[in-house]
């Protein structure tokens, strides 16, 4: 008999944060990598006990965003990908699947929250990245580079002829 066994866990698990509550509707979250990841899914609930009008009603993600990126930068941009949230947080959570392919290389992300469900906070009990961490490295190339070509150095022209000589 044939043992059926789970798909293996995801690599890249980020981020359980306590409640949030923010004043106002919108809220941005700021994650920074040091190494390049792939994410596959966002999962974020709300905290919201009163029928779910804190909770967050859209979520946008940039996905590497230039430095200096801020509420008015978020709003004036096309996000990466935006996603209508549901209202209620079903038990664990709903997880949000990226469009793969934009999210391949993430080395920052930007979530945007602007607006929830009419009241006047919104709180964000949970937020949580689902992927894979990859194995590529930013560091400098080191290499020689010549200044000054020497003849000697290279093959003459006659070496470099193909010849039919097949011994």
């Amino acid at each position: 008999m044939a043992e059926s066994r789970a798909p293996a866990a995801p690599r890249l698990a980020l981020m359980g944060t306590e409640a949030v509550k923010e004043a106002t509707a919108t809220t941005m979250t700021m994650i920074t990598e040091r190494i390049p990841v792939k994410v596959k899914s966002i999962c974020l609930i709300g905290g919201d006990g009163a029928g779910g009008a804190g909770n967050p009603a859209h979520l946008a993600a940039f996905v590497n965003p230039p430095e200096g990126f801020d509420f008015s930068s978020a709003e004036g941009a096309k996000p990466t990908q935006a996603w209508e949230l549901v209202r209620e947080a079903v038990a664990g959570g709903v997880e949000y699947p990226t469009r793969y392919t934009l999210f391949k290389n993430v080395t920052s992300l930007a979530l945007f929250v602007d607006r929830n469900f009419g009241a006047d906070a919104t709180v964000v009990q949970y937020l949580g990245l689902k992927g894979e961490f990859t194995r590529y490295r930013r560091e400098a190339v080191v290499t020689t580079y010549e200044a000054r070509p020497l003849a000697g150095d290279h093959k003459g022209a006659e070496e470099q002829k193909p010849s039919m000589d097949l011994a």
